[in-house]
């Protein structure tokens, strides 16, 4: 039998305030898509744990391809089956797959690799805290999510798979504020204090994220017209993954175009 999620109670907060976990705020964003604040508000949670290491994207990559499969598509998956998806050496996969399983994240059941109990119970927490809507089930899965969540994080994480080694998979978050900002205000840019506030990531690791990501030209920077000792920071519509995510994020949550083409 299926129980529908009632979702969280809901804060008087900005979406993206403080706490990090807390509910989204009563009335709608700018953009008109609440599936999209679901989505960055179960993102952000998500990656909150997420370390400051370059060598992690492998690791986020292929634990978020067992979530889509698990939590969102109710289907297990070998390993050969993930070897054969994703463009990762499969002796890496063999090293970090063995690492998740003492971590509690998978348990084997023959050759297919199911959730554990309380990977289950870390990622329903998770939603719960992000409103993000979901379907408690009586399977080996225990719930589904309702809208393409893990879908939409693995195909964006990919995005980054050619950067690891360059990039931290914690910049994520700041990314993901960099695009709740573009959607809502396309001409704003924000500071280095907004976003590390709204991503929950400290100023000083956050520093150097931006600088490597403005090398690899994600995002731009500007002084700030009324102070420039304040640099202003947004994404780069010129690097070629822009156009790739703004389609991944269009076809997911929004029903119109999200960009003049001045910004397209």
């Amino acid at each position: 039998m299926m129980l529908e999620h009632e979702g969280a109670i809901r804060s008087n907060q900005d979406p993206l305030a403080t706490p990090l976990l807390a509910s989204k705020a009563q009335g709608s964003p700018a953009f008109d898509s609440t599936q999209f604040d679901d989505f960055i508000r179960f993102f952000l949670n998500l990656n909150l744990g997420q370390k400051t290491t370059k060598r992690s994207l492998p690791g986020i990559v292929i634990k978020e391809l067992l979530m889509l499969y698990w939590f969102e598509k109710s289907q297990s998956l070998t390993v050969i089956d993930i070897k054969n998806t994703l463009p990762i050496d499969p002796k890496l996969i063999d090293r970090l797959l063995a690492y998740f399983l003492r971590c509690g994240t998978y348990r084997v059941v023959g050759d297919q690799l199911l959730p554990t109990t309380h990977q289950i119970e870390k990622i329903r927490n998770i939603l719960i805290a992000s409103d993000a809507p979901f379907t408690e089930t009586d399977d080996r899965f225990g719930f589904r999510v309702k809208d393409p969540l893990f879908s939409t994080v693995s195909q964006y994480s990919l995005m980054y798979l050619p950067f690891e080694g360059k990039l931290s998979g914690q910049y994520h978050r700041a990314d993901m504020v960099l695009w709740r900002s573009l959607f809502n205000r396309p001409k704003f840019c924000l500071s280095s204090h907004d976003i590390a506030t709204k991503a929950r990531i400290p100023k000083s690791t956050l520093s150097t994220l931006l600088e490597t990501a403005r090398v690899l030209e994600f995002v731009t920077q500007q002084k700030d017209p009324n102070d420039c000792r304040v640099l202003r920071w947004r994404l780069n519509p010129l690097h070629p993954t822009f156009h790739l995510k703004a389609a991944l994020f269009r076809g997911a949550f929004f029903c119109k175009p999200l960009f003049s083409k001045s910004l397209c």
